[in-house]
């Protein structure tokens, strides 16, 4: 049914998973997850028990498609599923970094808030491709809340190149008007 009646990968086909039904969806998501695209378009639609339903077999194909279905971790709570949400950030983790240990920040932002902050202290102390790259150092440090960002940011204030400057200043005043007051 699914390969046969809808185009794979198209946002159209993303729109009607909710109606394929609990059974299909588990079904899918137990034999080729990626059948049924980003799950972040039809995953809210469901009805609370079918969220549930979605994430616990989500959980278990995670061993075998670590990077499908990211955004899902945003719904593990953090103190009901703290085991699984921490299994699953690792999982995700080493699926996302490139070989020198970096992730892109598209992916970084598509993480809960805490998670997010966490990776990008982590790689800003431990990654030192990070070290060597100021512009990527930059987008991580937009990551963290102000104080932290400001901290690693004061070396990029005073770089010899204006740029580098700019960039620096720039991104502690995005950081600052999107800090509750």
């Amino acid at each position: 049914y699914l390969q046969h009646h809808q185009r794979l990968g198209s946002a159209s086909f993303e729109r009607v998973v909710p109606r394929l039904g609990l059974a299909r969806i588990l079904q899918a998501l137990a034999h080729n997850p990626l059948l049924l695209g980003t799950p972040d378009p039809w995953f809210k639609k469901l009805e609370a028990e079918a969220r549930e339903a979605v994430l616990r077999a989500w959980l278990a194909i995670l061993p075998q498609h670590p990077g499908y279905g990211e955004v899902l971790i945003r719904h593990l709570d953090p103190t009901r599923h703290a085991a699984e949400r921490e299994r699953t950030f690792q999982g995700w983790r080493e699926a996302r970094q490139d070989a020198e240990g970096v992730i892109g920040l598209a992916a970084l932002q598509r993480l809960p808030q805490d998670l997010q902050r966490r990776e990008a202290r982590g790689d800003l102390k431990a990654v030192p491709a990070l070290a060597t790259r100021p512009a990527v150092r930059l987008r991580y440090c937009s990551l963290l809340p102000w104080a932290e960002a400001a901290a690693v940011l004061q070396l990029y204030i005073g770089h010899p190149e204006g740029e580098v400057r700019g960039g620096a200043v720039a991104l502690l005043l995005t950081i600052a008007g999107q800090e509750p007051e």
